[in-house]
């Protein structure tokens, strides 16, 4: 099974590829975006796939652990490759797919890759057989915060995408998103962000029900460790003015999904 987590930028994408690499049946990495390149050529997924380990590595971005210690990019983009070679001649699929990520993680049964990149694809995505679309949503005032705090610290390095510097930019952004969402939510699993900190259980249980593993599975640890203080800190990110211009953008669309 293929899996893709997606969701805006700041909502809560990479608590839930943390909380879903802890249970013991998947394994999720992160935003490396060979999913993208479903219906391709090998050639095409290969160029897309170093591209992306080469923009990341190149601007700085730290990758993390990845779905186990010592496992960075690079080495799983020559494993997975390697081991996705056999299709090179035909289209990459799914079931490829999940043939080359097996060899690297045996024994998960729950395969796939973290980026919310992927939100903006999921017109394509979505109804691609064998692939499941996970999708987490958080409410626009705290997205637009934690975005525009990331771009005016972290990403002014270089790290970042600094494209989406105004919050009337990641309003409208956050607004698509939740419109594709909307439109294909009978072919997704959706998680509000805001339900996943104050009931992470509840939420893993659903979420394991929909991909049909044990819903006992996640480490334990991890699920305890889930803590909620991020919900509302734009009280204390944007100005009077940002939020104003964001409730008057996203408004109606935040009171259809009860934030507003």
């Amino acid at each position: 099974m293929i899996l893709l987590i997606c969701g805006h930028a700041r909502s809560g994408t990479t608590l839930l590829r943390h909380l879903c690499n802890s249970h013991r049946d998947m394994a999720v990495t992160n935003e490396l975006g060979f999913l993208a390149g479903l219906g391709g050529s090998y050639p095409a997924n290969s160029r897309a796939l170093l591209g992306r380990v080469w923009e990341r590595t190149s601007r700085g971005i730290r990758w993390g652990r990845g779905v186990r210690p010592g496992f960075r990019a690079a080495r799983f983009a020559a494993s997975y490759l390697w081991a996705l070679r056999a299709n090179q001649q035909g289209v990459i699929d799914t079931a490829s797919v999940e043939r080359a990520m097996s060899t690297i993680f045996p024994g998960a049964r729950v395969l796939g890759d973290k980026d919310p990149r992927y939100v903006s694809s999921l017109e394509r995505l979505v109804g691609v057989p064998g692939l499941w679309s996970l999708v987490i949503y958080r409410d626009c005032r705290d997205v637009v915060s934690s975005y525009l705090e990331r771009v005016r610290t972290v990403w002014r390095r270089g790290v970042g995408d600094l494209t989406f510097d105004r919050p009337e930019r990641v309003t409208a952004r956050w607004i698509r998103s939740i419109e594709l969402m909307e439109r294909y939510s009978d072919q997704l699993c959706i998680v509000r962000y805001e339900d996943l900190v104050r009931q992470p259980r509840a939420e893993l249980e659903r979420v394991a029900a929909w991909l049909g593993v044990d819903p006992d599975g996640y480490a334990a640890d991890r699920v305890s460790s889930v803590q909620d203080q991020s919900i509302g800190k734009y009280r204390g990110g944007l100005s009077v003015d940002e939020l104003a211009l964001v409730m008057d953008l996203a408004g109606p669309t935040m009171a259809r999904l009860g934030y507003a």
